[in-house]
């Protein structure tokens, strides 16, 4: 009888070895996939529908990227130019900067484009949020970002996040410079041209040798006798060759006839165009 028990002993020590090496194998597997961290209560788990595996469930943790903190920062002139970019147009899509950067000859992508974005959150230059449904975060420089880019912030004024209010309008005007600088004019930002004085100052002023054009972007509504006056105090400004209106489709008809109502030789040096579609 004692012979019997050992050999029954020996059988079931040799049955749970052969199941733990099955297990370990497994094991071994889940953990070169990052699925098992550290040995604990096993239970059985299905992954895709095919294989079954004793996998542990006391202590296990989730792999998260490490957030950046502003030791590891390290900015390029990319980064000094882009940041810059931002804080003259002060609020602008995070699809619109990757624009930018491929226009410049360093497309990026995505995953690249939002690690970027959190760099230079980090060194504190700027601040990302996702604001709009069905669109990208957006992107606006802290006072040091102003300050970086050669801003002078006048006494008790402060960079702030956006108002909804204008936001669209800022985002659509960040778009529209793409398009001129894509062209190979410079563009001068519509808080230069605001700083320079007083009354109406035109969304921004684009340049291309003899060229010198004063950019409007309107999405909202206004009387055709406003828009006169804007067209014309714009075309009238000394060294203006022309004024070019960029609008959604329901503003067509309206700027369109604002134009019309011009002295012949002011109507000729007006252009309409439709705003990008990724922000009419």
């Amino acid at each position: 009888m004692e012979r019997g028990r050992e050999k029954g002993g020996e059988r079931g020590r040799e049955r749970r070895k052969k199941e733990e090496g099955r297990g370990g194998r497994r094991c071994a597997h889940w953990r070169a996939c990052g699925l098992l961290v550290g040995p604990s209560l096993a239970r059985t788990v299905r992954v895709a529908g095919t294989t079954r595996c004793r996998v542990a469930t006391r202590r296990t943790t989730m792999t998260r990227p490490t957030p950046l903190s502003t030791d590891n920062v390290r900015l390029t002139q990319r980064d000094l130019d882009a940041v810059r970019w931002i804080a003259e147009q002060q609020a602008v899509r995070l699809d619109t900067i990757g624009r930018l950067l491929a226009s410049r000859g360093t497309a990026v992508d995505g995953r690249a484009l939002r690690r970027l974005a959190q760099r230079w959150d980090a060194a504190g230059l700027i601040r990302r949020r996702r604001i709009l449904a069905n669109a990208p975060s957006i992107l606006w420089p802290t006072a040091d970002g102003v300050r970086s880019a050669g801003i002078t912030l006048k006494a008790g004024q402060r960079a702030e996040a956006p108002s909804i209010g204008t936001l669209h309008h800022t985002l659509a005007l960040a778009e529209v410079r793409l398009v001129y600088e894509r062209m190979g004019f410079t563009w001068t930002a519509e808080r230069f041209l605001r700083a320079a004085g007083s009354g109406h100052r035109a969304d921004g002023l684009a340049v291309k040798g003899d060229q010198r054009v004063l950019v409007e972007v309107e999405r909202t509504q206004k009387e055709r006798e406003r828009l006169a006056d804007i067209l014309r105090s714009n075309l009238r400004t000394p060294g203006i060759s022309e004024t070019h209106y960029w609008i959604t489709e329901v503003m067509r008809g309206v700027v369109e006839a604002a134009a019309a109502e011009l002295e012949a030789d002011l109507t000729t040096r007006v252009r309409v165009a439709l705003l990008p579609e990724v922000v009419r």
